[in-house]
């Protein structure tokens, strides 16, 4: 079970219509009832039940960041969670009856309101794979693009400093990013050797959150971004894409 602090905010990365799947695989107790439509469906904040206090849901904000390729949903509290509580998040439909649990975390320590660090952007280009070749005996009898034509970008940044994941902006190159704006969703970075992140493109093993724009050049904004929300400076690179 996560561990979060008291002014923590819940993200949860999906495929762009999970909630609306999830509702529609639900049994329904009466099956005429139609399928859940966008809108009919919602993420809900509760305080878990306990020994003492029943089930409580909570007032929360709700910020979704969605494209053709995936989703991120921000669930910002209105007040501060309890230290040693137990919540946790549930989808739930239009009449508030719950579909699925989503997920459970424990609120523990202080409040968190150190925003992390982002030292610098090293690197970002382009990129898409090649194609797979299938071949036997040595001739090539087969090749196949598992890569949509999108373009992807990968970013590579220097190592963060209490980083849960990233907010990122898409630009007008040469124009300076407004972070005051919302971005234009959140992505996590992969961390092996290099610590990067993989934008827009996909492949068959994943997706991104959000597509890259078709153009000759786009700027790239980012800031490191803990649970409870807080953002580290903003970075900013322009990138090639042709």
């Amino acid at each position: 079970m996560t561990a979060a602090p008291p002014n923590t905010h819940f993200w949860l990365f999906s495929p762009p219509d999970w909630d609306r799947r999830v509702c529609d695989e639900t049994p329904k107790a009466d099956p005429t009832e139609p399928k859940c439509r966008e809108g009919e469906y919602a993420l809900q904040l509760h305080a878990a039940p306990s020994a003492i206090a029943p089930r409580q849901a909570l007032a929360a904000d709700v910020h979704v960041y969605r494209s053709e390729k995936g989703a991120v949903t921000e669930l910002v509290p209105r007040a501060a969670l309890a230290a040693g509580r137990r919540y946790e998040v549930r989808l739930v439909d239009a009449q508030g009856r719950e579909v699925r649990l989503v997920g459970t975390f424990r609120v523990q320590g202080p409040a968190d309101h150190k925003a992390p660090s982002l030292a610098e952007i090293k690197s970002a280009e382009r990129y898409r794979p090649p194609p797979v070749q299938i071949s036997k005996s040595g001739a090539r009898i087969l090749t196949i693009d598992m890569y949509d034509s999108k373009p992807g970008v990968v970013v590579e940044l220097a190592k963060p400093s209490r980083a849960s994941f990233f907010a990122v902006w898409v630009g007008e190159p040469g124009k300076s990013i407004d972070f005051s704006a919302p971005p234009n969703t959140y992505d996590r970075a992969n961390s092996g050797s290099v610590f990067e992140l993989d934008l827009g493109g996909s492949d068959m093993c994943g997706a991104s959150t959000f597509v890259i724009p078709d153009r000759d050049a786009v700027r790239i904004g980012i800031r490191a971004v803990d649970l409870a929300g807080n953002r580290s400076q903003g970075r900013e690179v322009d990138v090639k894409l042709r």
